[in-house]
């Protein structure tokens, strides 16, 4: 594609994108149906009231839709802001996922789900970076005082790493550093530089009465490739300021 124009580049992307994620299939099939009738009219090749028909026919389906989406789709911010239940369960995330980056203070809720990554992303051939707490009495004090307290977190954060150093041990390609600060937010990259990526950001608040509770924003790099990039960036520092778990460290 290095001949192709990059605003072309950037269309062809979108488009693909939309296909595999459902998007907009309707606008498309009607430009199709009516791409069709045109090449048949100018050759001939069907009667005008077959062509008619075609092309109501398609505006009678994105008339439609249009009319459902707005009767189903709830207020315009409320498709935006979501809860966890959105994303679950969470290996339906994973197909066709080549770059994962997860960071949670105790990663908890994703790792749960380690025998999909395995699957689904590290035998494939694909790369898992994971960023959790540090085991250290002044980070889990203050991310305790922030989080709800459903949970015993450093208990929590214990069996995590124990997962953490065995996918370590175990799976080429998976990576696990440690940080000394909760940032206010977990946050899970997937494809980070490619067409299809997105990243889901689910915001802390202050002691929620339930983990559940969370809000959560999903940004593809198709609809805003500015706060894709962004939300990258956050991960890449984040990653830059945990460090690797010393060797032996075992609590």
């Amino acid at each position: 594609m290095t001949g192709i124009p990059r605003r072309l580049r950037r269309a062809l992307a979108s488009l693909v994108a939309d296909v595999r994620q459902q998007h907009n299939v309707e606008a498309y099939t009607a430009f199709l149906v009516g791409l069709v009738v045109t090449a048949l009219s100018l050759a001939d090749a069907v009667a005008l009231h077959y062509q008619l028909a075609a092309l109501l026919l398609g505006v009678n389906v994105l008339v439609f839709t249009s009319r459902r989406s707005a009767a189903d789709s709830g207020p315009a911010l409320d498709r935006v802001l979501c809860g966890r239940e959105v994303f679950q369960p969470f290996g339906a995330l994973l197909p066709g996922v080549e770059d994962l980056r997860i960071y949670g203070p105790t990663a908890a809720h994703v790792l749960l789900n380690n025998a999909d990554i395995r699957k689904l992303v590290l035998a494939k051939g694909g790369s898992v970076r994971c960023v959790v707490l540090a085991q250290d009495p002044a980070a889990i004090s203050g991310a305790a005082l922030q989080l709800d307290d459903s949970v015993d977190l450093a208990s929590t954060l214990a069996g995590s790493a124990e997962i953490l150093r065995r996918l370590a041990r175990e799976q080429p390609g998976f990576e696990f550093r440690r940080l000394a600060v909760n940032p206010g937010f977990s946050l899970l990259i997937v494809n980070a530089h490619r067409p299809n990526g997105y990243a889901i950001v689910e915001l802390h608040g202050f002691q929620d009465d339930n983990i559940a509770d969370r809000m959560h924003i999903r940004i593809s790099r198709y609809e805003s490739p500015r706060w894709m990039d962004y939300w990258v960036e956050r991960y890449d520092a984040l990653w830059k300021a945990a460090r690797p778990e010393p060797p032996g460290e075992e609590s």
